[in-house]
């Protein structure tokens, strides 16, 4: 199978040849025609003077007497070959040949034999005349220049300027051709051989953009799709690594609590099956919060819109996460909301997205402090919950990271108490899917994180 840069050189060499055979032809016309309207009217002169010069000679004498003389004095000049007809027959010649002439209504047909050939020539009728002192026609006179190879000598020296304007076009066209395919293939055959290390798994393959046409754009695009693929394959490798050792914490929790077990070192009590339990709670709430963020982000999640309203869909959430508030010494508010409030959202996700945005303030509010859940009206389309704590608030610099997956303000902390990090990913992720945003930002002596939702339209 040819190369695009050997099929793009076969192309622009037939173009080039076209277009060059095209010129060199049309030029040829155009160059032998405008020589020969220039020999004719040489010639036409050249007849009148002739003609004249003959006429001169019967004005003298007021005869045709001596008319073979002036026929071939002009003829030793000129080289011409003349003619004197007198009612049709030839009377004089220079220089004397067999000669047959017709005249016709619209024209003369010569015809001159020299040396066992024939050569017939046609002139336009009526023949120059050759007049008396009186006016009275004496003769008629055909004039045939020399033509002494003019016409084929000019045309050989416009084949050969030809040739040569060929050869030096043709010449520069493979080099233009070949500089112009080696620009247009080159940059694709750097993406070609980047793709292909990019399927082999070298993710870290970019191309040079110096261009901004459609290769340019093919390469910039390529840059695009190969950042994606690394930025995702570092997301993959995170996550795993993320569920690994989020997983390993409460899995070695187990597995020490059972060997003690095994081993007679502690007693099944209700303390230790107490904590076993939490550790399996807690590692079905992971794969729980793994398989909903895996679906929204892939989504494959099935969201059920309705009109949802918010007055019951707040006092839902708070009565969700109240007692776990109350052990922790902190008081759920739910402010009141004057008017009702529809949304277009998912029910049961509306309701999740509430008790992980409350869980996750409850878990960072102070002891005997509150946590506020409010709703209002943005504008007729739109409007907003807002979960606000008492807090410590967050780092301005990783206020932007909140919603990554498995991302925690404090490391530090225990995961059975501090949460694997996953609660405002799938927050996130969950309300993007149901036509939402949501935002979150430090308040003077707290913070707060609010979510956007479509009301219905009217």
């Amino acid at each position: 199978m040819r190369s695009l840069r050997t099929r793009t050189l076969a192309a622009a060499f037939a173009l080039v040849a076209l277009v060059m055979t095209a010129t060199l032809l049309l030029s040829r016309q155009v160059v032998v025609s405008q020589f020969d309207a220039f020999m004719q009217r040489g010639q036409s002169r050249e007849v009148q003077a002739m003609v004249a010069e003959v006429q001169a000679a019967v004005n003298r004498t007021g005869t045709l007497d001596g008319i073979e003389a002036v026929l071939a004095a002009i003829h030793q000049r000129t080289r011409a070959q003349l003619i004197v007809l007198r009612n049709g027959r030839e009377i004089a010649a220079a220089p004397a040949m067999p000669t047959t002439v017709n005249i016709g209504r619209n024209e003369v047909t010569i015809t001159l034999a020299s040396d066992g050939r024939h050569s017939e020539f046609v002139l336009a009728s009526p023949l120059p005349l050759i007049v008396g002192p009186n006016g009275e026609t004496l003769a008629s006179l055909i004039v045939l220049p020399a033509q002494q190879g003019g016409r084929r000598e000019f045309n050989g020296q416009v084949n050969r300027g030809l040739w040569w304007i060929a050869a030096g076009i043709g010449l520069a066209g493979v080099l233009l051709s070949g500089w112009a395919a080696g620009r247009l293939v080159k940059p694709v055959e750097q993406l070609t051989d980047a793709a292909r290390k990019l399927n082999d798994g070298d993710l870290s393959q970019r191309v040079a953009v110096s261009r901004a046409d459609e290769i340019g754009q093919l390469a910039s695009a390529f840059n695009a799709m190969a950042e994606g693929l690394e930025r995702n394959e570092g997301r993959r490798r995170s996550l795993l690594n993320d569920v690994a050792h989020e997983l390993r914490t409460p899995l070695t929790h187990v597995r020490a609590e059972l060997e003690a077990l095994q081993d007679g070192l502690r007693q099944p009590t209700a303390d230790v099956i107490n904590r076993l339990h939490a550790d399996a709670r807690h590692l079905e709430r992971l794969v729980d919060d793994l398989r909903d963020l895996a679906q929204a982000e892939a989504g494959q999640l099935r969201i059920a819109i309705e009109t949802v309203d918010l007055s019951s869909a707040l006092r839902e959430a708070a009565a969700s996460v109240e007692s776990a508030a109350a052990a922790k010494g902190v008081r759920i508010v739910v402010s009141p909301v004057n008017q009702p409030i529809g949304v277009v959202a998912d029910r049961a996700r509306l309701r999740q997205v509430l008790v992980n945005l409350l869980d996750n303030a409850v878990r960072h509010a102070p002891l005997n402090s509150s946590v506020t859940l409010d709703a209002a009206v943005v504008n007729d389309t739109r409007a907003q919950i807002a979960v606000s704590d008492e807090g410590p608030g967050v780092p301005d610099d990783l206020v932007s990271r909140l919603f990554d997956r498995f991302f925690r303000v404090d490391e530090s902390r225990d995961r059975r108490t501090g949460g694997a990090g996953l609660g405002l990913a799938i927050v996130k992720q969950l309300v993007t899917l149901q036509g939402g945003t949501v935002e979150a930002r430090n308040l003077p002596g707290g913070f707060r994180v609010a979510v956007t939702l479509p009301r219905p339209h009217k």
